[in-house]
């Protein structure tokens, strides 16, 4: 595309393109003849033929498929020209001629699928009609499953909650669901037994073993509507109505069992992984399949943890509301302890692990200085964390009066978190201290100018704790000066 219309280039590079798609066309149709023989030689319908007829069909496609490509090939040389210029009508008789032969293709390729249409209708396939009234007795009971629990699940989203029709069909729909999950367990199971029969890289155990996932899939699906249908079901009743908590229950348990059923199908591909050769074209579908499960999975954990997050806002707030010394009160007391000291030693964990790995790399180095930042930062939240959590008690200890046991308990707690956090503060300003003395100024002065001028602004700050005692001093002097009119002194 690039070389210039009419050169000499240009036209070699176009009789190698002709060159080069004639070649692969005489190869298309010599795979066609040599499979369309094949054809002949089994009975339409059986397995050996079936077998001959996909390839068959995908080497007519491939043809198809290379005329059209030529055709759009032609087309995009053919706007080089305005539809005035001779070279355009000469490009679109071209056109015209290749989609003429085209249309040919087409009705020859219709021709030999209705020949063998007839073929394998014809009593000469017993095979396959023996297959298709198998199917057709199979699949008749499952439309008949499938409509009424259909029907059964629409009426009861269609109806209002307590009339006759709602009464008449909730009761069966969780019937009509059950006998359908029944069937396709029963045609999973049908599968697996075939499975036993053949080796794990046998042709037939991979066909049963796609024939076990897609009805397990199913199963999984009409676990998705039901968990769905009690979402939408909880959400049209009152919070106070008799049968919100027997719902709620529902849905939970709703819940679980798609839960169980993500998690089983996932361990069953990851094992089903152990048998087959990897970056195969079925390892590359059941890939697919696990993605889907591990993403839903994924979700879920996440779900959890958000809400679990939630719950700790939430009992914030009530501890803030409820009535101190109160059953609801304490429990959501313990709750916040319990969440403190997750947190709390999550970010200790963590600084740990990265404080270690500071010690067995190169000071100042760039992975050094990586782990730096990692350790940098959950000490920082570390001690984020126990100054929340001091004001926490600050705030907690307004509960009681002054000087009560109660009061000196809280006060004791808050000392504690006080002291934990001046020797996290001190650990840390150490930590730096060390490994200043252990960087090579010249190889990384970027770094060392970093935490050296850190180092020098935040040691000087010791002082807070001096003057802190100094303000505590003062407050208790005024206390007492107010509390009498005597001088102190």
């Amino acid at each position: 595309w690039p070389k210039k219309y009419g050169s000499r280039r240009y036209r070699l590079y176009e009789v190698r393109v002709w060159r080069y798609w004639y070649r692969i066309w005489k190869y298309y149709v010599r795979r066609q003849h040599y499979y369309k023989k094949k054809l002949r030689r089994y009975r339409a319908g059986t397995y050996r033929w079936r077998k001959w007829w996909y390839r068959f069909r995908g080497a007519w496609y491939r043809m198809l498929r290379w005329v059209n490509w030529y055709i759009r090939f032609t087309i995009k040389r053919q706007r080089r020209f305005r539809s005035t210029q001779g070279r355009y009508k000469v490009y679109q008789s071209k056109i015209d001629k290749w989609k003429a032969w085209r249309s040919k293709l087409v009705s020859k390729w219709n021709g030999y699928l209705q020949y063998w249409s007839n073929e394998v209708k014809s009593k000469k396939s017993k095979a396959m009609l023996a297959r298709q009234s198998k199917r057709a007795g199979r699949y008749t009971n499952f439309r008949t499953l499938w409509k009424a629990y259909y029907y059964s699940r629409y009426y009861v989203m269609r109806s209002k909650i307590g009339d006759d029709r709602f009464k008449k069909y909730f009761p069966k729909m969780s019937t009509d669901m059950k006998a359908l999950i029944d069937y396709y367990k029963k045609r999973r199971d049908a599968y697996k037994g075939y499975m036993g029969k053949y080796k794990p890289r046998s042709r037939r155990y991979k066909i049963y073993f796609k024939y076990y996932m897609l009805n397990s899939w199913r199963i999984v699906r009409i676990l998705r509507y039901n968990v769905r249908f009690f979402y939408k079901y909880l959400r049209r009743m009152r919070r106070n109505s008799s049968d919100y908590a027997t719902t709620l229950s529902a849905y939970r348990s709703a819940r679980g069992e798609l839960k169980a059923a993500y998690q089983e199908q996932y361990a069953t591909i990851r094992t089903r992984y152990t048998q087959i050769r990897r970056n195969g074209r079925e390892y590359k579908r059941w890939y697919r399949w696990r993605r889907w499960y591990r993403r839903r999975l994924a979700r879920r954990r996440a779900r959890k943890y958000r809400n679990s997050a939630r719950r700790s806002s939430y009992w914030f707030h009530r501890f803030y509301k409820l009535k101190a010394g109160s059953t609801r009160w304490n429990y959501a007391l313990g709750r916040l302890k319990w969440y403190f000291t997750r947190v709390r030693d999550s970010y200790k964990r963590w600084a740990a692990h990265w404080k270690g790995k500071l010690s067995v790399r190169r000071a100042g180095s760039r992975r050094w200085w990586w782990a730096f930042k990692r350790y940098r930062r959950y000490m920082r939240r570390y001690i984020h964390w126990l100054y929340y959590w001091m004001k926490f008690h600050r705030r907690y200890r307004r509960y009681y009066a002054a000087g009560s046991t109660e009061y000196n308990a809280v006060q004791a707690e808050r000392v504690k978190v006080r002291e934990e956090k001046d020797a996290a503060v001190k650990d840390y300003v150490e930590t730096v201290g060390n490994f200043i003395g252990k960087i090579d100024q010249k190889k990384y002065s970027k770094v060392y100018s970093k935490l050296n001028g850190w180092y020098t602004r935040y040691k000087a700050r010791s002082y807070r704790s001096l003057l802190r005692e100094l303000r505590g001093l003062e407050s208790a002097w005024w206390k007492l000066r107010s509390s009498s009119q005597t001088d102190s002194a």
